[in-house]
């Protein structure tokens, strides 16, 4: 748990406690690059917002998305860099912004990925949808 100290440079300065440590990271790192002039205080409002409004949901992981729907050992190592790929370009599509990032410990290493959550599902179900769709009725129809 920590505590955030957000807009500094816009006079208007809130504290809040967060119990995230993602989140916590991300805050500091928009305070960093407000700090450096690198992003404009309504900027760093939006994005702080953002990311405080992640930290209290659920995470979506696309690994786990696939395999629901069966996806597993070579074909969904072959599936998920296209399919992560096409869900970014939507998630972009649909907000106008990259979606935010997160650590995760794959294989013994940490990893950066994009930090999808349930309010991204029907996105990532469109792309499925246009992606794989005719690919799974095509396989279904063979076996």
């Amino acid at each position: 748990m920590g505590l955030a100290t957000l807009y500094p440079k816009t006079g208007f300065e809130r504290q809040i406690i967060v119990n995230n440590s993602f989140a916590l990271e991300r805050l500091a790192e928009i305070r960093h690059a407000l700090d450096r002039g690198l992003i404009t205080p309504t900027e760093a409002t939006f994005r702080a917002t953002q990311v405080l409004d992640r930290a209290t949901l659920k995470p979506l992981d696309l690994v786990a998305y696939l395999e629901a729907r069966g996806y597993e050992g070579s074909r969904l190592a072959k599936a998920i860099g296209p399919f992560s790929r096409a869900v970014r370009a939507g998630y972009e599509e649909t907000y106008g912004t990259p979606p935010l990032h997160r650590q995760e410990l794959i294989r013994g290493l940490w990893v950066r990925v994009m930090a999808y959550i349930e309010e991204d599902r029907p996105i990532v179900d469109e792309v499925y949808e246009r992606l794989f769709s005719v690919i799974d009725k095509a396989l279904e129809g063979a076996s």
